[in-house]
């Protein structure tokens, strides 16, 4: 009898552990999830330049056009750029920023041939380099940039299931037959920005297809690659069906702005034209399944598969909590 009680009073014990360890584990989940669903949705990682052109400076580089787009779809982001103490960090306003400090910030000098000028009057296709990939650039000793004839090793070592790769033609067009194909077969997808002829899109299952052009006025082309790239990105993150028309159309609204303001007006352009086309209920469409996209779908894929659930299938299946496993 006594030895029954005890192991009755053992059980007992256990059962309350039990309960204790998996409300405890269940709060645990409860706090990841609260933290992924309001944690910052995007991160974006990129140099701050100033560019210069006919003499004048304005603010340049990736990241800063990254930043303009997402201000103007409503997308907070966590920056980390490299800046020196008296760069213009204004078009970062809004976002979570993170500085690595530097005594100066990357300056470019925007120069133009006079063969360039002869091309365009006479109409021979213009190839014009819309994002600055600066792993397939190389300077020479006089400081000017040259893309690589193959694809440097560091964005092979990029490349994986789930990255999106975006180049012009000019960093394209000088490599071997069908290396894009075969490159964008170990990748999510490739996109080739080609200036006014729009872009080609690879991906592994629908192999190329062309991202049309929204036809406009260009006035300044510079920040219009990262422009399309940034678009395409929250807009395929918010699962829209063409991510490319919305990636092209915000790309027209930035080769419309002089050199002089970017990257904040573009910005304001995309707003000018986005917001009263579309209802601020489906605004939170986009921000909420970007979010959904990019943090709680691969939580709860991860949770299926943790030894949390799996213990507690087996062990606790009287209390319901499918929810969180299946």
């Amino acid at each position: 009898m006594q030895t029954s009680a005890l192991r009755s009073k053992a059980w007992r014990m256990l059962a309350r552990l039990g309960k204790a360890t998996l409300a405890a584990a269940a709060a645990f989940l409860v706090a990841i999830l609260l933290t992924e669903f309001y944690r910052t949705p995007v991160l974006l990682v990129g140099n701050l330049t100033i560019d210069i052109v006919d003499k004048k400076k304005a603010l340049g580089g990736a990241i800063s056009y990254a930043a303009a787009v997402a201000t103007a779809f409503g997308v907070k982001s966590c920056i980390v750029t490299a800046a020196s103490s008296d760069a213009n960090l204004t078009v970062f306003d809004g976002h979570e920023l993170h500085i690595v400090s530097t005594e100066d910030t990357l300056t470019f000098e925007h120069t133009y041939t006079w063969w360039g000028w002869w091309d365009r009057l006479v109409g021979f296709k213009q190839n014009i380099g819309f994002m600055a990939q600066g792993e397939q650039r190389v300077l020479d000793k006089a400081g000017r940039v040259y893309p690589f004839k193959d694809p440097s090793q560091h964005v092979l070592d990029a490349l994986s299931g789930r990255t999106s790769v975006f180049l012009s033609d000019v960093e394209t067009d000088s490599w071997p037959p069908d290396t894009v194909q075969q490159l964008a077969a170990q990748s999510d997808r490739w996109l080739v920005t080609r200036g006014e002829f729009g872009a080609h899109e690879f991906t592994a299952d629908k192999g190329m297809s062309l991202v049309e052009p929204v036809k406009v006025t260009a006035v300044d082309t510079n920040g219009a690659g990262d422009t399309f790239a940034t678009a395409y990105m929250i807009a395929l993150a918010a699962r829209d069906s063409n991510p490319g028309q919305k990636a092209s159309w915000a790309a027209s609204r930035a080769v419309q702005q002089p050199q002089s303001c970017k990257p904040h007006c573009v910005t304001e352009a995309i707003q000018r034209e986005w917001w009263p086309a579309r209802t601020r209920q489906q605004l939170h469409w986009l921000r909420g399944n970007a979010t959904q996209t990019l943090s709680l779908q691969y939580l709860h894929q991860t949770l299926q598969h943790s030894p949390f659930c799996q213990y507690t299938k087996h062990h606790f299946s009287q209390y319901n909590l499918g929810w969180l496993c299946s």
